[in-house]
């Protein structure tokens, strides 16, 4: 059906985002057809699968980033790229000023997000109901709030903190994150979110037995897994990844952040630097740009890019 849609349909250029098994095998017929192509949200080429390099310089026109890190490493393998800047940075605000440091210790506030997948949750709700029990010895008018993602059932989740302070909500993790003093996040967009808000964090993740070896082969390329150190290059929230993501060590992170003014404020100039190099927002802006700009001759392009998306005009 796409490649007939490609042949009868009169397309000037073509925009794929994500999901890069369907969208680079889309880019091949595009190309052929001789249809220009800019991608947006790059395949983790960087981390995982680096052959598929080859793939993308070979189909796609203009490779459009979230990160500047992806630009970097896209212009070393000469492929046209462009640092567009993240959207989440135009639609997440930094939240208003937190409690002070003797209500928080009083009664301090847990954001518990296990994930948006089954097996995420599936994988980190025993070890996250032990941390729950862990930190209400240490303060024991606590309370919890876990965002359920929309494609999750409550019920998969109701069981594992059964007699536990843990509000299950589908208020969405921006709102969850800006009214906890703490959050326990696990890896993935989810770090970033809590970032843009600005509330102190910590990651964990676990991968089951039959998948593990991807984290070992994926460490050989990596000194940083969440989304916050990656961009930054630095070790910013503490990150506790399978054996080592025990109860003992997410309690005792937590509660460095909780009671610590110090690692808060340490915390709080490292997302300031994250937003700053996010980009200054208008991404969408931006990538729509790109896409005209791919309809221009090659000489164009290239001046056009240089004015309009690396320093573009608000």
């Amino acid at each position: 059906r796409i490649k007939t849609c490609i042949r009868d349909e009169s397309i000037d250029a073509a925009l794929l985002i994500d999901l890069p098994d369907l969208n680079l095998m889309i880019a091949r017929h595009l190309k052929a057809a001789g249809i220009p192509v800019a991608y947006f949200v790059s395949p983790q080429v960087w981390v995982w699968r680096r052959y598929r390099i080859h793939k993308i310089k070979k189909r796609i026109d203009r490779m459009l980033v979230l990160f500047p890190f992806e630009e970097e490493f896209y212009r070393k393998h000469r492929v046209p790229c462009d640092f567009v800047g993240h959207p989440l940075v135009d639609s997440i605000k930094l939240r208003a000023v937190e409690r002070l440091a003797s209500e928080r210790l009083k009664a301090p506030r847990f954001a518990i997000v296990p994930g948006s997948r089954r097996t995420e949750v599936a994988h980190h709700t025993e070890l996250l109901r032990a941390t729950v029990e862990r930190l209400l010895k240490r303060y024991p008018e606590a309370s919890f709030l876990c965002p359920v993602a929309k494609n999750l059932s409550v019920s998969l989740l109701e069981e594992s903190f059964a007699g536990l302070p843990v509000v299950l909500t589908r208020q969405s993790l921006e709102s969850v994150a800006a009214s906890v003093d703490v959050s326990l996040t696990a890896s993935g967009t989810a770090t970033l979110e809590t970032a843009l808000v600005g509330t102190p964090q910590v990651m964990f993740y676990k991968l089951n037995r039959t998948t593990a070896w991807l984290f070992q082969i994926v460490s050989r390329y990596r000194t940083y897994f969440s989304l916050p150190n990656i961009v930054l290059q630095k070790s910013l929230v503490p990150e506790y990844l399978q054996q080592h993501a025990t109860s003992e060590a997410l309690e005792n992170a937590a509660s460095e952040l909780l009671e610590s003014d110090s690692c808060r404020r340490e915390m709080a100039a490292g997302y300031e630097q994250i937003r700053m190099r996010l980009g200054r927002g208008g991404a969408s802006r931006l990538v729509a740009l790109a896409v005209q700009q791919i309809l221009q001759p090659p000489s164009f392009q290239k001046t056009g890019v240089q004015s309009g998306i690396a320093h573009p005009v608000h």
